[in-house]
């Protein structure tokens, strides 16, 4: 056996000495993130079985995992009972969808255009903005939340539909996400564009966009996510109109000691159906690369 064949035979005992180890540690990684999944998925089985035992039966017996009879009456119960603040289910529903469209077009808006202004122009203090954005990020949000609740309230944007306009704000993680994938995009697009005349808005309508789409969509579809799950912002900022999250939380507070959990659950559950199956349909789309960039080589 020469050196080079030795070599050879060293390297690949090396290389399957590695894979082998890290097979052992994936295979753990791999089976906490089972068991932490079961265990959601245990909760969430857990609440959809108490939404669908009888008030009565539940009462008699919280401790019961499986009840004897199911039942679907709880849901149609919870569109008649549940409610806060004078407004009803439905009220609230309709305040969710709003809210959480409104806002999602908001902040995409703005986020989108000025990623775009700071990744593909050049201006004085461009630095020292990308720098802010950045630092801002690093300020905790209960830290800013009285300064913002105050700077909202002076602009009469608290307690209305008007708040909407209060989220135009360009900032953030999805800045990044943008900023990174727009820095990406390769300049001969918009360069070409040029040169046939095309102007600013043009480019960016046309050419930009339409490239970026699919970071686009996907950090919609985690923003609507996410402020159709949030119930503190309407708590603070609009409490006549209380949204699904927030009017449940408020339901469940002043209803403690009279609370129905079985009909409650069911409001619950049906509140999470809109958000399970907008990720369900589109989970391909959120785990696509967003850095891919236009022409490569």
């Amino acid at each position: 056996m020469n050196k080079l064949q030795y070599s050879f035979k060293y390297a690949d005992k090396r290389i399957r000495r590695y894979f082998m180890g890290h097979g052992v540690l994936f295979h753990f990684i791999a089976s906490i993130l089972w068991i932490w999944a079961l265990s959601l998925l245990a909760v969430l089985l857990m609440g959809v079985l108490i939404s669908m035992t009888d008030g009565l039966a539940y009462t008699l017996d919280p401790t019961r995992v499986i009840p004897e009879k199911l039942t679907l009456k709880n849901y149609a119960t919870a569109f008649k009972t549940i409610e806060y603040n004078d407004t009803s289910y439905f009220g609230m529903l309709f305040n969710s969808v709003w809210y959480s469209v409104g806002c999602t077009v908001c902040r995409l808006i703005a986020t989108t255009l000025c990623a775009y202004v700071v990744a593909k122009y050049e201006f004085k203090g461009k630095k020292v903005l990308y720098t802010f954005i950045i630092l801002q990020m690093m300020i905790p949000t209960y830290s800013a939340g009285v300064s913002n609740y105050v700077y909202l309230f002076n602009m009469g944007l608290v307690d209305t539909p008007l708040f909407l306009l209060g989220q135009f704000a360009g900032h953030g993680w999805y800045f990044l996400v943008m900023h990174s994938y727009f820095v990406g995009i390769d300049s001969t697009y918009k360069e070409a564009a040029e040169i046939d005349g095309a102007n600013d808005f043009v480019i960016f309508g046309q050419i930009i966009l339409p490239i970026a789409k699919a970071a686009v969509f996907a950090i919609a579809i985690m923003t609507f996510v996410g402020l159709w799950n949030d119930y503190n912002t309407p708590i603070i900022y609009l409490d006549s109109y209380p949204t699904l999250m927030s009017g449940l939380f408020r339901y469940k507070s002043i209803t403690a000691y009279t609370l129905d959990l079985p009909i409650y659950f069911a409001g619950v559950i049906l509140a999470a159906l809109p958000t399970a199956i907008l990720f369900t349909c589109f989970s391909g789309v959120l785990m696509q690369n967003l850095t891919i960039g236009g022409i490569k080589g």
